[in-house]
């Protein structure tokens, strides 16, 4: 645990020496940003995840985002999941997800943005062969910090499964914005469980590219870490497309 901790620490002070934070897809990271009151924030992609002998993917993973009000997004999102294990394929509907992100801090007049993302997720109908049976409850928070040209984002949360023992999750994002179309990212992410025996811990790097106000590109890749246990994944990346729609804020 020491060992991880000081990992984290070492990665977190290379990123942030040139790099200004935002989490979000195409990172696993979450920052406190909403998109802004009556508008729409959709990200479309497909992710994988390559682990010793067994391939998972979500084809696609559709993730649908709205602002009610400024501080206020409502989330509902859904995979397609494929797995191949050893050359025989499986697939099925993964879990759904609602969530509410409340930022109720906000950096211009507390130094720092705030949130909170409560996020519940449940099977679809179905059968259960690739995902864990029962509900599950995260229950995040998300802080970033502006200091000049850097900002840094960090979240932590408590997940609570109906099934299966408890996790935490601890994340740190940066981006760099290397023009004023492309954003280059960076992340550490840690998703224990409750007492430490099991972690997945892993390193992702990324960017976004802007094409026009409504369209951007999103991609991330990124493998495990030291301090991970068991069956760490020897590749995981991210590769799709966000859209940003609606209406003039109030």
């Amino acid at each position: 645990m020491r060992s991880t901790v000081r990992l984290l620490a070492m990665l977190l002070a290379m990123v942030a020496a040139r790099c200004v934070a935002q989490g979000g897809p195409p990172l696993l990271t979450d920052d406190p940003g909403t998109p802004g009151n009556r508008h729409w924030e959709i990200n479309l992609g497909a992710t994988t995840e390559i682990y010793e002998g067994i391939r998972d993917y979500e084809l696609p993973l559709a993730d649908f985002n709205y602002g009610w009000g400024e501080h206020i997004q409502l989330k509902y999102q859904f995979p397609l999941l494929v797995r191949d294990v050893n050359g025989t394929t499986q697939a099925e509907l993964g879990d759904g997800v609602f969530g509410v992100k409340w930022r109720f801090l906000d950096e211009d007049k507390h130094g720092l943005n705030v949130s909170t993302y409560p996020q519940f997720s449940f099977n679809e109908p179905g059968p259960r062969r690739l995902v864990d049976r029962g509900a599950q409850m995260l229950l995040p928070v998300e802080v970033s910090k502006t200091l000049g040209k850097f900002e840094l984002n960090w979240e932590g949360g408590y997940n609570i499964r109906q099934y299966a023992g408890d996790e935490l999750l601890f994340g740190f994002a940066a981006a760099h914005e290397a023009t004023p179309k492309l954003e280059l990212l960076a992340e550490v992410h840690s998703v224990p469980d409750r007492t430490f025996s099991e972690n997945e811990f892993v390193f992702e790097i990324g960017g976004r590219r802007k094409f026009s106000p409504h369209y951007v590109l999103l991609c991330a890749f990124g493998r495990g870490l030291p301090g991970s246990t068991g069956n760490q994944p020897s590749f995981l990346g991210f590769a799709g497309i966000q859209l940003l729609l609606g209406g003039k804020k109030d």
